[in-house]
């Protein structure tokens, strides 16, 4: 309702005519007696601003359209409206010439009543409930009146007679919110662009937003909803994906998070994804790690040929020390096939056994755990790390030692200042 400093903007309508007034969105007018005018102040707008069809509202209340979703009854004596007609509609004060895209029908007959979209020919401003005109578009005669179903809507087909029919049915506010967050889809529905298809200020809707069961509301700024049957077509979609992918990498912990976001949710918000992975995890359905996903029940099992493999590369591994052994070295020695090595080796290596040094070096965890202490030991926290002395203290020549040097700084025992290396605390 208006008030006396209330906030108001001017939306576009027609400007075929002359001014002859303006209509106030709004029930305000309505408590005025009838036969009374009622004035309100534009400050700041000049005349030459205004034409007829203009709508004062309060801001994103409303928002111009060339697009609207409505219900049309034809009058018994009108003549069938064909899909694809031309018309032209009257919102308030506004005459918009519109093609009429009828859903699920070739022509209406007059005297009956159907669902189509309104696709206007300049932009107009309507809201939800309102009441239009049609009239033919030559000679301009009434053939009927429409309902708005939805003044924002997308571009509808045919096939969209349903999601149509289930707004103009839907019973309260609550009702209409979840049924076009489902049509939202996987996308969503920010709460503003909501509050001008329902035509009611955002201080109406959000208190309304955590009472929606049909929609969960994520974010805050401003917050989104998307519908609960679609978080959970994608959150089935999410397990059906990691079911087939545990499937064809049976060797690997997870998927990676950002890949599953973008093979599944696609478009959505990134909070609707993180909200259906903690979802499912909370049903016992999915792991979660820091960088994978994995179905609750996944585990790397290695066959028989595979634990062989494994058996292999541990004990070349141990037996080397600290210069590591390579893959292609081990199938080399043991016959056996390298890409199965190199499989297992990125097992043994995400499960802490082996430790990559360099750019193919494996090296047993244990050996390197002893390497990271006996550098403490030697050298106090903030001292320079004499290379040569590392040497000597490993046995190892300089092809060795430089990747195991890099090795360490990763892991933060030492950092590299210049040409030396400090020993971190």
């Amino acid at each position: 309702e208006l008030a006396g400093g209330d906030e108001l903007e001017v939306l576009p309508g027609s400007e075929r005519a002359r001014v002859r007034g303006l209509q106030v969105h709004g029930e305000a007018v309505e408590r005025a007696p009838a036969g009374t005018r009622t004035a309100v102040n534009l400050g700041g707008i000049e005349i030459e601003e205004l034409h007829r069809g203009r709508v004062l509202a309060a801001p994103g209340t409303l928002r111009a359209t060339s697009m609207v979703d409505v219900e049309i009854s034809l009058i018994a004596s009108a003549r069938p409206l064909a899909d694809g007609a031309r018309v032209r509609v009257h919102l308030a004060s506004a005459e918009v010439l519109a093609r009429v895209r009828l859903l699920g029908a070739e022509q209406l007959e007059g005297g009956s009543s159907a669902l189509a979209q309104l696709r206007l020919e300049s932009p107009a401003v309507a809201g939800r409930g309102d009441r239009l005109v049609l009239r033919s578009y030559s000679p301009a005669d009434t053939v009927g009146g429409a309902v708005v179903v939805d003044p924002l809507p997308p571009r509808r087909r045919a096939a969209d007679l349903e999601a149509v029919g289930r707004l103009r049915s839907a019973a309260g506010l609550a009702a209409a919110v979840g049924a076009m967050a489902e049509q939202a889809d996987a996308g969503g529905i920010d709460a503003s662009l909501l509050a001008a298809r329902l035509t009611v200020p955002m201080t109406q809707l959000l208190p309304l937003l955590g009472e929606i069961p049909e929609a969960v509301t994520l974010g805050t700024d401003p917050p989104v909803l998307v519908s609960r049957v679609v978080l959970a077509r994608l959150s089935e979609e999410s397990l059906a994906t990691l079911e087939r992918h545990h499937r064809e990498h049976p060797l690997e912990p997870g998927m990676a998070r950002e890949e599953l976001r973008s093979r599944v949710f696609g478009v959505a918000p990134v909070a609707a994804y993180e909200w259906a992975l903690e979802d499912l995890a909370g049903a016992g359905k999915l792991r979660l790690a820091p960088d994978v996903i994995a179905l609750a029940g996944h585990r790397v099992e290695l066959s028989a040929d595979q634990e062989a493999a494994r058996a292999t590369l541990v004990e070349a591994a141990r037996a080397s020390g600290l210069a590591g052994v390579e893959v292609r070295t081990v199938a080399e020695k043991s016959g056996k096939d390298a890409q199965l090595l190199e499989r297992v080796a990125r097992v043994l290596v995400r499960e802490g056994a082996l430790g990559r040094v360099g750019t193919g070096l494996l090296v047993d965890h244990e050996q390197l755990e002893s390497l990271k202490d006996q550098v403490k030991e030697r050298w106090p926290p903030g001292s320079r790390l004499d290379v040569a002395a590392f040497k000597q203290m490993t046995g190892l020549s300089r092809k060795y030692v430089i990747p195991l040097l890099e090795y360490l700084d990763r892991e933060r025992i030492t950092r590299r200042s210049g040409n030396d290396r400090l020993v971190l605390g």
